[in-house]
């Protein structure tokens, strides 16, 4: 199980459970496919999104913004992955 972890300006934080399996495309290490990605979700107008997150089957998609952090967390609360 893995919860997605963001923290926001102001102090507001985020937990987001996304199940036992997600894909993340990130704009610096899968460029083509992040552009790919962003035109089909109509996602281009905003620089600040720096990548984004499927969980549950494809079906729930999570941009992740440069704006913030995130971090991908193990059932046990542990860190497993810190993302842009």
């Amino acid at each position: 199980m893995f919860v997605l972890r963001t923290f926001f300006k102001g102090g507001v934080e985020s937990n987001t459970y996304i199940g036992n399996s997600y894909i993340i495309v990130d704009k610096y290490n899968a460029p083509e496919e992040f552009k790919r990605v962003s035109h089909f979700l109509d996602y281009e107008a905003s620089d600040l999104i720096c990548g984004f997150i499927f969980y549950n089957n494809g079906q729930d998609i999570i941009p992740l913004y440069s704006t913030q952090r995130s971090y991908i967390m193990n059932e046990n609360g542990s860190l497993f992955i810190g993302l842009r």
